[in-house]
């Protein structure tokens, strides 16, 4: 991604089934370098009065911090994002325990099953990944994501158009398929905070 962004597409992936999706993306990636990454955990959210928002990934995999800012009211392709990852030991009660201190209140978590490909496009990585996010009460429900990495804003922007017109044509999927909200905010039903820095 750019330094401190993260640049990505997020469509309802309803109808697409994950087993087609699997088969789609291997034969998109035969003969690119690519890497498939089953995965599945929580991501742990925690805000403050004033609208700041940590999240906390954690699963066999992983465990990160994360805090994200819109640069947009109206797209969430691109947004400031900062990533710490944080030693494996570390629980959920305790990063629970280290934001309270820190004047952060739990808000919800959610759970992530997700296959994950990593895929070498040209200079840089995108991930393409299907997964299903289940919230409380609420109807478990399907996302497909597109996301580059270590590639300037532009070059990103350019890798990701084309990437959305294999997923448009690929999956039946149309522009009003995708989503302008994070996970955070279709669950919350609060926005992120606006990034002072828009740039």
């Amino acid at each position: 991604m750019a330094k401190d962004k993260e640049i990505e597409i997020k469509w309802d992936g309803t109808s697409v089934e994950r087993r087609a999706f699997n088969k789609a993306i291997r034969m998109y990636a035969k003969g690119k370098k690519f890497t498939k990454v089953p995965a599945a955990g929580f991501d742990y959210y925690y805000t403050t009065k004033d609208g700041y928002v940590l999240r906390h990934r954690h699963g066999a995999n992983s465990n990160e911090l994360t805090v994200k800012a819109r640069v947009s009211t109206s797209s969430t392709t691109v947004r400031k994002e900062t990533n710490v990852k944080i030693h494996k030991a570390s629980s959920p009660i305790q990063i629970q325990e280290f934001a309270k201190e820190l004047g952060f209140g739990k808000a919800l978590p959610i759970f992530k099953d997700c296959d994950i490909y990593f895929i070498q496009d040209g200079k840089y990585m995108v991930d393409v990944v299907w997964y299903r996010v289940t919230c409380g009460d609420a109807k478990p429900r399907i996302f497909l994501e597109v996301e580059v990495h270590e590639a300037p804003e532009k070059a990103s922007l350019s890798i990701l158009n084309r990437w959305k017109s294999f997923m448009l044509s690929e999956f039946n999927l149309t522009d009003k398929d995708i989503i302008q909200e994070s996970l955070y905010e279709i669950y919350s039903g609060n926005r992120y905070r606006m990034s002072p820095d828009k740039t």
